[in-house]
């Protein structure tokens, strides 16, 4: 899960923000 949040604020500065939320969900999925 920590891992999780760091990548999705790294994304969430690179890319757009909704891009990341989407990602973060399949990864939770995942998990």
């Amino acid at each position: 899960m920590r891992m999780l949040m760091i990548r999705w604020r790294k994304s969430s500065r690179s890319a757009g923000a909704g891009e990341c939320v989407e990602v973060a969900s399949l990864d939770r999925d995942r998990v």
